[in-house]
């Protein structure tokens, strides 16, 4: 845990949380090729559910449309990094699905440092954060389906799923020299770690798929009322 928290009840299912800021413990993990002594990483979203229903207004399977109800949830996040002797941190950052979310720029190149911030992820950057709700259901329901089951029957039911995002942070140090050309980039030879954190899924079955109203249901084929030897062409007797 992000030390103590806060906790309210928000839409789509998620739990806010307002977290009071601790110093997260660094360790050597995550250093090597660094210029670093240690580096540490804690993410935490409090208790995050995304709902997917099947939104069409069909009952027909071959219909089904599958979308989820959420805005986004935040993510709370602190990461330090401590350097080597005689060198000093240039850049940190905190980064979700390879994408950096915050930076930071310390002046004075400080021996080490510490960071929080608290993010929020909106729906339109699921899948770039590596969440993808509807993409869940949809795998787990070819998987249901290889093995031997139905598309109607696996929609039918309540589902639940839990998927884990893996937020990173990044620390680079640089040696306190004055005047060096740097030629690196902005995370050249960072130490880096990562933490997880989990997003809940929940899928609501549909248990009217493929099960039709009398007055609604789907046009039957055709049976005539003659009999199949009527239609056969008489041959003359010999």
């Amino acid at each position: 845990m992000l030390g103590r928290y806060m906790l309210a009840i928000g839409a789509a299912g998620l739990l806010a949380s307002v977290p009071v800021w601790a110093k997260v413990s660094l360790s050597s993990r995550g250093t090597h090729g660094s210029d670093a002594q240690g580096v540490g990483l804690k993410a935490e979203t409090g208790i995050v559910i995304v709902n997917v229903r099947n939104t069409s207004t069909s009952k027909d399977p071959k219909n089904v449309n599958l979308a989820h109800d959420s805005n986004g949830f935040e993510l709370d996040m602190k990461g330090g990094v401590r350097c080597k002797f005689n060198f000093g941190v240039t850049r940190a950052g905190f980064f979700l699905g390879g994408k950096e979310l915050r930076y930071f720029s310390p002046k004075g190149k400080p021996r080490e440092k510490h960071y929080n911030t608290q993010q929020f992820i909106p729906a339109s950057q699921f899948k770039k954060s590596g969440l993808d709700p509807v993409k869940v259901v949809y795998d787990a329901m070819y998987k249901h389906i290889d093995k031997g089951g139905s598309k109607t029957g696996f929609l039918r039911k309540d589902r639940n799923f839990t998927v884990e995002l893996e937020p990173e942070f990044k620390g680079r140090c640089v040696k306190k020299v004055k005047f060096k050309f740097d030629s690196g980039g902005l995370y050249h030879r960072a130490a880096k770690t990562s933490d997880k954190v989990k997003v809940y899924v929940r899928y609501a079955g549909d248990a009217d798929l493929g099960r039709y109203d009398r007055a609604k249901s789907p046009p039957k084929r055709d049976r005539s009322t003659h009999s199949s030897s009527a239609h056969r062409r008489q041959e003359p007797v010999k």
